[in-house]
Formats: C-alpha cells, structure tokens, sequence
C-alpha cells in the first residue's frame, strides 16, 4: 500500500503547526520511521504539495477546523460564553438570531452586562426597564422563562426592590437557550464556510 502524503494530511493527523512549517523536519521523522512501515507492508511517496510552504489561512482553517471537530471543548455552554466575547462571533450571533426570530436573547445578555457597570439610583431605574422590556408578559421582546423565574421577576418588580442578582436565573435560562438554538446553527455555518475556503484554496 503506497500513501501519498502532504502538510495537510500530516496536521489533520497530528495537529503539530510547528512541525508542519518545516518540511525537512516531516521528511526526516518519515525517513526514521520509513524501514518500520515498510516491514508492515507501507511505502510512503511525497506529493509535491508537501513541499508547499502553509499560508497563513490555511493554518486559520485548520485551526478553526479542530475547534469544530472538538466536541469535547467546544460543546458546552461555558466554551460558547467564552467566544461570543468575540465580536465577530458576536456579530455572527445576532444575524442568526434575527434569522431564528429570538434576537431578544442576545440583547437581554448585552443589555444586563452593560447594567453591570452602572450603580445607585441610574442602576435601579435601568433594571426595572430592563424588566419592562425582557420580562414582562406582552413587553416588546418579552422572553421565554420558567414560571418561578418570571414569577420572581414580577414580584420584585411590583415592590421596586429589583437588584442585579435577582436576573441570574433569566441570564443562566437565555445562556441555554443561545446554547440550544443558536450555537448549533453558528457552529453548522462556520464549519460550512471553513470548508468551502478550504476547497476554494485547493482549486486555487
């Protein structure tokens, strides 16, 4: 059996970037393990792509790749928090949101993490128009929450003594619900256009 190698093929197997920019260093492991694969009836031929030197995007698509075949990193709410501080994903959330018509999600979560930053009396005023906004039954963009969650909500908001701590449930139930809904769909589209860029860079 004869396998027909280049630096593509070799990062998909080792995912190894340091390794993969030199192609005499690939050329001189194969050759150290070259006689043992020839005992088990391998013989290795180098392609002449295995001497191209690895674009920059190339190695942005692999990256992006590996997160993606990653289920073990990447399918978990705290991984999807832990991009979205990224504004481009961020931008990518909103988009498909708008498409899923759930855009309330993620402007609950920016609207909360900017009350964060605000204290006193301004912060008291903002929280119960948050309420107004997000929780109250009929408001614009009126959330989808547990009855104990929504039923807290509108208690404390009839008294006036919401306090910042009292969304924890609403931001952690929104947090599963972008994890549900629309992560999936973000991670489906990004590994779609990864593979797209990819084919595009081999015909180029």
């Amino acid at each position: 059996m004869v396998l027909t190698l280049d630096q593509t093929d070799w990062i998909h197997a080792h995912q190894v970037d340091m390794i993969a920019d030199s192609p005499a260093l690939i050329a001189v492991y194969f050759a150290l393990i070259a006689p043992y694969m020839r005992h088990c009836g391998f013989s290795i031929k180098f392609s002449q792509n295995f001497y191209r030197p690895i674009s920059q995007q190339e190695k942005q698509l692999e990256f992006t790749r590996r997160k993606l075949l990653a289920p073990e990193q990447t399918n978990s709410p705290a991984y999807m928090v832990s991009i979205l501080k990224d504004h481009h994903v961020w931008t990518a959330f909103q988009m498909i949101g708008q498409r899923q018509c759930c855009p309330e999600l993620l402007l609950f979560r920016q609207s909360l993490d900017e009350l964060r930053l605000e204290t006193g009396t301004l912060q008291q005023e903002l929280l119960y128009n948050l309420y107004l906004t997000f929780i109250r039954r009929g408001a614009d963009f009126e959330l989808n929450l547990v009855a104990n969650t929504y039923e807290t909500l509108r208690v404390k908001a009839e008294d006036h003594s919401l306090c910042l701590s009292d969304f924890d449930s609403a931001y952690a139930e929104v947090t599963t619900l972008l994890f549900g809904n629309i992560y999936p769909l973000y991670l489906k589209i990004s590994a779609s256009k990864a593979a797209t860029c990819g084919k595009i860079d081999s015909a180029a």
